[in-house]
């Protein structure tokens, strides 16, 4: 048996250490702190401050404890997919602990993650909402310029939020009509397809507006912030929801609901899940089966089409 003295602080900061040797994402790590640090915390106040003290009672009461967390910043009840996130980072985590023989017992081998509900995807934009975002974006100079190549290559390549962050200047292959995205969630790379326009529309901006935002520090990142450093994820959500207010749209979602938009736009217009899946970057196509729930104008045209009583409706209306 190991020592047992030491702290779930001191735990925590050694599991992630293993994470960073293992090659995973440093998005990945990140999610693990924050979630093990908000566990570390509670536990440490609640149940006592080292590793040995946790078992299976205390992470039953944690379970608890997530049901009515308030998170800080939204001031509301943390919902269930970012409980069981949060439970699960605490799983892996002593889970790894256990095998280390830090523990006698494994505190969390009867531990029931919350079922997730299935995901649906809450909205998307029509192709009139989508036009009066981007002119509103172009009011506002080499900002404006800069913003608008932003918002298209969401709509045109549906890639993550943090994805487009993390795009270089020598990912956009322009002969190839292809997008490179680098270590995308999981830490895997993938290349997407773009649409020639977005490609012309990046290179105006490259051009015109990257070269007044550009400074020693600013590297090879693609796009820049106005004090051209690269964006960071909480800017672009502010960026875009900032020019989708101004435009009076009210629809929920950001950077997300222009990746909502492109992959269920694919779908009615006949793309395949598997080739969807792979111009989003799921790992399991699950995951990008939401998108038919939300195919819904595609199903309703089918059904007036095909079943008798849309069909004896429209009949009668001839």
């Amino acid at each position: 048996m190991m020592n047992k003295a030491i702290s779930i602080i001191e735990a925590v900061k050694r599991y992630l250490k293993e994470c960073l040797v293992d090659d995973q994402s440093l998005r990945t790590i990140e999610g693990k702190e924050s979630n093990l640090g908000l566990f570390a915390r509670w536990h440490s106040t609640n149940h006592g401050s080292n590793l040995c003290d946790i078992t299976d009672d205390t992470i039953d009461a944690y379970k608890h404890y997530l049901i009515e967390y308030v998170n800080p910043q939204t001031k509301k009840l943390t919902g269930k997919a970012t409980r069981r996130n949060k439970l699960t980072a605490v799983k892996t985590f002593c889970q790894r602990m256990f095998e280390l023989k830090y523990f006698d017992e494994n505190p969390v081998a009867r531990l029931r993650l919350p079922k997730l509900p299935k995901a649906v995807v809450k909205g998307i934009l029509q192709p009139d909402e989508i036009n009066a975002i981007s002119a509103q974006s172009k009011l506002h100079g080499i900002y404006g310029l800069r913003d608008n190549a932003i918002i298209q290559t969401y709509f045109a390549t549906s890639i993550r939020r943090n994805e487009l962050a993390n795009l270089k200047t020598n990912h956009l292959h322009h002969d190839a009509g292809a997008l490179f995205v680098e270590n995308g969630k999981g830490g895997d790379d993938r290349i997407v397809p773009i649409a020639n326009d977005t490609i012309d529309l990046i290179e105006e901006y490259s051009n015109d507006a990257r070269p007044k935002l550009q400074h020693l520090k600013s590297g090879n990142y693609l796009f820049l912030d106005n004090d051209g450093n690269p964006f960071n994820g909480s800017q672009l959500t502010a960026m875009i929801k900032k020019h989708k207010q101004r435009a009076g749209i009210d629809k929920p979602g950001s950077c997300n609901l222009f990746r909502h938009t492109g992959a269920t736009t694919m779908l009615e217009n006949d793309a395949d899940l598997p080739t969807i899946q792979k111009i989003l970057g799921h790992a399991d196509i699950s995951t990008t089966q939401k998108y038919l729930h939300v195919s819904i104008r595609k199903m309703i045209a089918v059904y007036i089409k095909t079943h008798p009583a849309a069909r004896q409706s429209n009949n009668k209306d001839v």
